[in-house]
């Protein structure tokens, strides 16, 4: 049984598409403060938050992002074959930077594939769209 999520949302009641469960958690993690996020197969896990922390070292946070959702797709996805979250930083001046994200997860021999990118700005707010299936 695919896993399901449970939305709030006029034209729907739960998400149960692998690439809509993806990109369902990737909005979420970026936009949730930690503390109120029990959301992810019981793990609390936050961009922002490790941002905040960790902003400052780029390869310590590419490594937790990579760590916390490699962790939360393999609760959401245990049967995958491949579970890969890629992560890149890169500096754009003294306080912005480019994040990208991209997740692999291949279930029943048929890939899952997202491109997250975020802009962040002097402010620390993030600007992104997604792209892939």
């Amino acid at each position: 049984m695919p896993p399901i999520i449970p939305v709030l949302k006029s034209d729907i009641n739960t998400i149960t598409k692998p690439v809509d469960i993806i990109k369902h958690v990737l909005q979420y993690y970026v936009s949730a403060p930690k503390n109120i996020n029990d959301t992810f197969a019981n793990s609390e896990i936050s961009f922002r938050y490790d941002d905040a922390e960790l902003g400052g070292d780029s390869e310590a946070l590419a490594q937790r992002v990579t760590n916390e959702l490699t962790d939360v797709f393999s609760r959401y996805f245990p049967n995958a074959s491949t579970i890969d979250v890629d992560v890149n930083r890169e500096q754009v001046d003294e306080v912005r930077y480019n994040i990208s994200i991209d997740v692999l997860v291949i279930v029943d021999k048929i890939p899952y594939t997202i491109s997250q990118d975020y802009k962040v700005d002097a402010n620390g707010n993030l600007a992104y769209t997604f792209q892939g299936e």
